[in-house]
């Protein structure tokens, strides 16, 4: 019994990291086809909604934010200091305080 509880767990740990990186990679086509707010998406499921440790999602997302992305367009994200900044703490509390340039933009 306290096998098959623990194979369940680790199936929806693989399926939960899996899809978290899904996002990630879907996020990085996203920004190399300046679809900006189409990565802003994918970031954002990415850094929030996932349990596993998406710290790189997060710190793209602060730095679309950060800068505001995509011109006049579509697909332009503006820039929020706010929002930058909150995921910027999402990465830095992620990544444990290893991603040091996320920490550094919330002062930690």
């Amino acid at each position: 019994m306290k096998k098959l509880i623990l194979a369940i767990f680790l199936a929806c740990l693989v399926l939960s990291s899996a899809q978290g990186g899904q996002e990630y990679g879907d996020g990085l086509r996203a920004v190399s086809r300046g679809e900006w707010a189409n990565a802003v998406q994918y970031f954002t499921a990415a850094c929030y909604n996932y349990n596993d440790n998406e710290a790189g999602s997060c710190k793209e997302l602060g730095v679309i934010y950060e800068y505001g992305k995509g011109g006049a367009g579509p697909q332009r994200v503006k820039k929020n200091d706010a929002l930058s900044k909150q995921a910027y703490a999402q990465c830095c509390k992620k990544s444990g305080g290893l991603m040091r340039e996320c920490c550094k933009k919330v002062g930690k």
